[in-house]
């Protein structure tokens, strides 16, 4: 219900134009967080929470927030190689991160402004240095 209700906040206060907006020092509170909370493994509270985090990471990248794709990628590196992580936990997380990624480039590769493709184009190749072993991995478990 959390996350629901936190979606709906996003959609209603979150951009500047709002009738009552969140102001830019919670917003700078809220963030960091955004990305720390990816072990979610109810699927439907999970989705929500993705489409969360890549709509506010949609209005913010590239002006107010230009380190998000550099924060995601890291975030899914670290997941990646944590040995604390149990199998279905790094799992979980991955998937979720994964999906937020997705959402990140398909919000991206529609924007028509140039400084956001710019962005896409930059991004680029980290992402794909990132997600090429993830790939390489789950087609290696595939055919095993």
């Amino acid at each position: 219900m959390a996350t629901i209700t936190l979606k709906n906040g996003i959609d209603k206060y979150w951009k500047r134009s709002a009738l009552h907006p969140i102001k830019l020092p919670e917003k700078e509170l809220i963030r960091p967080r955004l990305l720390t909370m990816l072990d979610e493994d109810t699927p439907l509270v999970a989705l929500q929470y993705c489409l969360v985090v890549a709509k506010i990471a949609r209005w913010e990248f590239p002006r107010v927030w230009p380190s998000f794709a550099e924060d995601l990628l890291a975030q899914i590196q670290a997941i990646a190689t944590d040995p604390s992580l149990s199998a279905a936990r790094r799992g979980i997380m991955e998937n979720n991160v994964l999906y937020i990624m997705h959402l990140f480039v398909k919000s991206l590769s529609s924007r028509t402004l140039v400084l956001e493709r710019q962005s896409l184009r930059q991004i680029t190749p980290l992402v794909f240095a990132v997600l090429a072993p993830i790939y390489a991995e789950r087609i290696a478990q595939f055919h095993e």
